[in-house]
C-alpha cells in the first residue's frame, strides 16, 4: 500500500510541475483549487469532503477512506482594458488564457490518524501590455509563479473533532518587463533611442497550514484553516535591450527583491439543512499588508529610474465573503452554486498594471457525476470586478481599469 501510494505522489509531482502555468486571479491569490470547492463559491473549510481538503482544511482528510488521488486545472479567460483619464483613449490587455494545475493524494492509515500531499500553486501572476501603450515605462509584462509542495498529517481526537498540520514548500519565479527612456532620466527630450528592460529571479522557502474541522452536530460543522505568510528573497538579474551603441553604456546587474506573501485564515460553518441540501457560508481573511513595497534592489542602480528603486505598494488587509450551497439529486449526481464578494487590497494610489485589481462579486455553478470509483466535477466561475479610476496615481497614470474574468474549473478523483 505504501509503494502504491509513493508512486501516486511521484506520478503528481510530475505531472503538475510540467503543466502548471500561473493564472491571473483577484489580486494574485489563486483560491480556486477544485471544482467541488469552485462550485460552491469557495465555501469548502467547513466541508471538505474530497483531497482538496489539503488545501482547503486539512483536518477533513479524516473523513475520507482508504486511498484517493485527485487532480484537476483551472483555465482562467481575463477580460481588462485601461481607458486613459486625459484623452479618453482605451488600451486592451492582451489576455491569454492561463492553465494552472493541482494534484491532491489521500491515505487513511487507521481509524484515527490520516496522511496528505498536495502539489498547487497559491498565487500567480500574468499580465501582458501592448509595448507602445501610455502606461510602457510602468509595466508591459509581469509574471509571477508559485508552486507548493504540502505535506499534511489529521489527526481525529475526538469522534466529533479533527485537527491537521502541514509544511508548504514554496518555489517561485518572476519576470518583469517595462521600457526605459533615457530622455525621462536626464530631463532632456534629447531623442535618445529607448529600450527595454526585464527583471527576473527566482528563490524558494518554507511555511506551514493549520487546520480544524468540528463536527457541531449531525447536521451542522465548523472548520477553521490558517496558512502562514512566505518570506521570499529573490536571486535574480536584470537585462537590458537598446540599440547597439547604446547596449555598453546598460551592462547586465544582479537584483535580489524581497516580497512576503500574505497569511490566511478561513473561518466557515456548513449545514446540512434537508436530506439533500447543504449549505455553507464563512469569511476568508488576507493579511496582504505584509506587501508594503517592491523594491528590486540593483547592484548597479546609476541608471535605474527612482520609481524602479522603490515602488510602494501599501495594500492592505482584506475578507472574502464567501456562500454555497449543493443539492444531491441522487447517489450518481450532485449541483453546486456559490457567491463570493471579494474585496481588492491595492489602494488607489497606488492601482497599475502590474495587478489592475478591484472589488469583485463572483458567481459560480457546477456539478458532480460519480460513476463507480470515479468522480468527476465541474464547475464555471465568472467574475464582474467593479471598475477602478485612478485620480492620484503615483506613476501619473491615470484613468479607468475594466475587467471581467471566467474561470473552469475541472476535477476528478479516483479511490483505491
Amino acid at each position: 500500500m505504501m509503494n502504491k501510494f509513493i508512486k501516486c505522489i511521484f506520478f503528481i509531482v510530475l505531472m503538475v510541475s510540467i503543466f502548471c502555468p500561473p493564472g491571473y486571479p483577484a489580486g494574485f491569490q489563486i483560491y480556486n483549487q477544485d471544482a467541488a470547492a469552485a462550485g460552491m463559491g469557495n465555501s469548502f473549510t467547513a466541508i471538505a469532503d474530497n483531497p482538496s481538503a489539503v488545501f482547503y482544511n486539512p483536518a477533513g482528510i479524516n473523513q475520507l477512506e482508504g486511498t484517493q488521488i485527485r487532480s484537476g486545472v483551472h483555465l482562467v479567460f481575463p477580460n481588462t482594458s485601461f481607458r486613459e483619464a486625459e484623452s479618453g483613449k482605451r488600451t486592451d490587455m492582451n489576455n491569454d488564457i492561463a492553465a494552472p494545475m493541482m494534484g491532491y493524494i489521500t491515505h487513511k492509515i487507521n481509524d484515527r490518524i490520516s496522511i496528505g500531499g498536495g502539489i498547487f500553486n497559491p498565487y500567480g501572476l500574468v499580465t501582458k501590455w501592448p509595448d507602445k501603450w501610455k502606461g510602457k515605462t510602468v509595466a508591459t509584462y509581469s509574471q509571477l509563479r508559485t508552486f507548493c509542495v504540502n505535506p499534511v498529517v489529521s489527526v481525529q481526537i475526538h469522534p466529533r473533532l479533527s485537527i491537521a498540520a502541514g509544511i508548504d514548500y514554496v518555489y517561485s519565479d518572476f519576470k518583469l518587463r517595462r521600457v526605459i527612456d533615457p530622455n525621462q532620466l536626464i530631463g532632456v527630450p534629447l531623442g535618445i533611442p529607448q529600450g527595454k528592460i526585464t527583471l527576473g529571479g527566482s528563490d524558494d522557502t518554507w511555511g506551514f497550514n493549520l487546520g480544524l474541522l468540528y463536527h457541531i452536530n449531525d447536521k451542522w460543522n465548523l472548520g477553521i484553516a490558517y496558512r502562514s505568510k512566505l518570506k521570499l528573497e529573490f536571486d535574480g538579474h536584470a537585462e537590458y535591450y537598446f540599440p547597439r551603441r547604446l547596449q555598453k553604456i546598460f551592462p547586465p546587474t544582479d537584483i535580489s527583491p524581497r516580497i512576503e506573501l500574505p497569511p490566511t485564515l478561513s473561518v466557515e460553518v456548513s449545514a446540512m439543512l434537508w436530506e439533500k441540501w447543504t449549505f455553507a457560508t464563512g469569511i476568508l481573511w488576507t493579511g496582504w499588508s505584509v506587501y508594503d513595497k517592491l523594491a528590486p534592489k540593483f547592484r548597479d542602480d546609476r541608471l535605474i529610474p527612482d520609481s524602479m528603486k522603490s515602488s510602494l505598494q501599501d495594500w492592505k488587509d482584506v475578507l472574502a465573503f464567501h456562500f454555497g450551497a449543493q443539492y444531491q439529486l441522487n447517489e450518481k449526481w450532485i449541483f453546486r452554486a456559490g457567491y463570493i464578494f471579494d474585496q481588492s487590497p491595492v489602494p488607489e494610489r497606488t492601482l497599475g498594471p502590474l495587478v489592475p485589481d478591484s472589488d469583485g462579486h463572483l458567481l459560480s455553478l457546477g456539478f458532480g457525476y460519480y460513476r463507480g470509483k470515479l468522480l468527476i466535477d465541474v464547475a464555471c466561475m465568472v467574475s464582474f470586478l467593479q471598475d477602478r479610476h485612478t485620480r492620484r496615481n503615483i506613476d501619473n497614470l491615470n484613468g479607468k481599469y475594466e475587467s471581467t474574468a471566467v474561470s473552469v474549473v475541472l476535477s476528478s478523483t479516483y479511490s483505491f
